[in-house]
C-alpha cells in the first residue's frame, strides 16, 4: 500500500474506477487496487488467469515486457488443473505444455496473441 504514490503518478481517469471499486459488496481486493508491480530485467510471470477474472491495465515505465495472451474462452485448451485449497486453476509452464504432444496439440487450437509492451505504453486487458 503506497497512497503517497498518487502524488507522484497520475492514474488515467478511465482506470480509476475498476471492478473492485464499483461493486455494492465490499471486496477484499478493494484496498489493494490499483496494484504496483516492480520487476527487474528478466522478471517473468507464470501462465495464469486473474483470480477475480477482472480487467487489468499496465503502464510500463521503462524497459520492455514480452506478453503472451490467450483468449479467455480458450483456458480449457491450456490444460489447467484445479487447486481445490486455493480455489483456482493452475497451469503448467508454457514450455512444458509445448513439449508434451497431447498438451501441444490442444495448445495449438488456442487463440494466442504475442506482443511486446515498451516504455511509455499502456496495456489494457478487459
Amino acid at each position: 500500500h503506497f497512497p503517497w504514490l498518487f502524488d507522484e503518478v497520475a492514474v488515467p481517469a478511465y482506470f480509476l474506477h475498476d471492478f473492485a471499486h464499483r461493486t455494492r459488496r465490499r471486496l477484499s481486493i478493494m484496498h489493494d487496487t490499483p496494484s504496483l508491480f516492480v520487476g527487474g530485467a528478466g522478471t517473468t510471470s507464470a501462465l495464469h488467469v486473474d483470480q477475480m477474472c477482472s480487467n487489468f491495465w499496465m503502464y510500463l515505465g521503462e524497459g520492455a515486457k514480452r506478453w503472451i495472451t490467450f483468449h479467455p474462452d480458450d483456458a480449457p485448451l491450456l490444460s489447467p488443473t484445479w487447486d481445490a485449497p486455493e480455489q483456482i486453476h493452475r497451469f503448467a509452464p508454457l514450455a512444458q505444455l509445448e513439449s508434451d504432444a497431447q498438451s501441444a496439440a490442444s495448445l495449438r487450437q488456442a487463440r494466442r496473441l504475442e506482443f511486446e509492451l515498451r516504455a511509455g505504453e499502456v496495456l489494457y486487458i478487459p
